[in-house]
């Protein structure tokens, strides 16, 4: 009975000291607990206060990201010794914040996301015209780069983090943490009071929380760094001027002049030039407009670079050479008028075609529809990209624009295109 006595006191001592042992294997653990508390607790934010974030930071720029270009990375470096122990990845976390003015707000959500659908990504979250997606962190810069066909950017912020240590201090704490579960598991199997027992479970139990947390926010983060997030707030256009074009101006002043509201307001009273019906030696120069006949209309200005006509139902057509700087595509002048007519402006496009005036030289036609003075008009607008030639040295872009009330459109549009190029081959 002594010896078994005996050898229960020592067993007793014996597990004492191995709980003293886990004791001071869990010290860093514990010193830390409130620390880890905090990561555990901190990265779960709710969507409303993912969006104040977003907003601190596209202000302030607040927190631990940087600013970047899509196509830079400005992390910091961390010292040799540290990179070598964090290993060569670098674990960074990109994020990108857009206010998008657009003339449709619903066409522009749903275009974001498919895009974001189509890059492999997926909707996080939708509100109002507030949208969300996550985006494959390998895709993010050609992602971006495509927010400014949503419409006109009117602000935007494009960040990232650099997470490599908070990634790695992770990954160890949960590798401490098993390690003194796998200790504590042990000591359980070979504990025999019930005193030694609790508190072997007690610490068994915290540790196996400690551990699910740490591996809920790992995995928090690693999705954050595998799929980057893109936050959008898309809002109506802003308010429009007089002859209905917002404050933003076109930065080609050549595109500034044409529109359907600048044809309406451009001709004034109309009263007949002595330049309506030109000299037929002016007419067989080259260089200048060539034109058809225009039957339905009075042309009540033309000489060799502008023309005026009107129809008896004050349907409007004006065609003009514009003289610019700098000598560009037609691809280029076409998208640019667009861009400006559709996304700037609230047009809504309703054709685009491939076009030829009568001497040859192609153009692009535009069909838009737009709200005149109040009432629904249709507009139509072709541009062709010349030279000038040796009498008229230089870069020209030539306009033809005609705008009527939609019902009454296609009876003068056939002539249009006839007469003033827009033949479609």
């Amino acid at each position: 009975m002594r010896a078994r006595s005996r050898r229960g006191s020592w067993f007793a001592i014996a597990s004492l000291l191995a709980l003293a042992a886990v004791a001071g294997g869990c010290q860093s653990l514990d010193l830390d607990r409130s620390a880890l508390q905090g990561q555990i607790n901190g990265p779960r934010v709710a969507p409303g206060t993912a969006a104040q974030a977003a907003g601190a930071a596209a202000e302030g720029h607040a927190g631990s990201g940087q600013d970047l270009a899509p196509a830079s990375d400005q992390s910091g470096d961390l010292s040799a010794p540290a990179a070598a122990r964090l290993g060569p990845a670098r674990q960074l976390v990109y994020t990108a914040r857009f206010e998008v003015a657009t003339s449709n707000v619903d066409e522009a959500l749903g275009r974001f996301t498919r895009a974001a659908q189509s890059a492999g990504g997926y909707l996080e979250s939708r509100e109002d015209s507030h949208v969300v997606c996550r985006i494959p962190a390998d895709r993010f810069e050609a992602f971006v780069a495509t927010i400014p066909s949503l419409g006109s950017v009117v602000r935007q912020t494009i960040r990232n983090d650099d997470v490599t240590r908070k990634y790695h201090d992770l990954k160890l704490h949960i590798e401490t943490a098993e390690c003194s579960r796998r200790r504590v598991l042990g000591l359980l199997e070979r504990a025999e009071k019930i005193e030694d027992i609790i508190k072997l479970e007690e610490e068994l139990q915290r540790l196996t929380a400690t551990i699910e947390g740490l591996q809920g926010v790992l995995r928090d983060l690693s999705e954050q760094i595998a799929y980057s997030r893109v936050e959008v707030f898309f809002s109506p256009r802003t308010p429009e001027s007089r002859l209905g074009r917002p404050a933003a101006q076109c930065p080609f002043a050549w595109i500034n002049q044409v529109g359907a509201e600048q044809v309406t307001a451009g001709f004034g009273p109309v009263e007949m030039s002595d330049n309506a019906s030109p000299s037929l030696a002016s007419a067989l120069l080259p260089g200048g407009l060539s034109v058809g006949p225009l039957e339905g209309f009075l042309v009540v200005k033309r000489d060799r670079a502008e023309l005026k006509a009107i129809t008896p139902e004050a349907s409007k057509l004006w065609v003009r050479e514009f003289a610019v700087p700098r000598r560009a595509k037609l691809e280029f002048w076409s998208h640019a008028l667009r861009n400006d007519l559709v996304e700037h402006r609230g047009y809504s496009l309703a054709g685009e075609n491939r076009v030829w005036d009568l001497k040859g030289n192609e153009g692009v036609e535009l069909v838009c529809d737009v709200a005149v003075e109040g009432q629904p008009h249709r507009y139509l607008v072709a541009v062709y990209a010349l030279d000038g030639g040796f009498l008229r040295p230089g870069n020209i872009v030539r306009t033809v624009e005609f705008t009527a009330p939609v019902a009454t459109f296609e009876k003068y549009a056939a002539v249009v295109r006839a007469s003033c190029g827009g033949n479609r081959f």
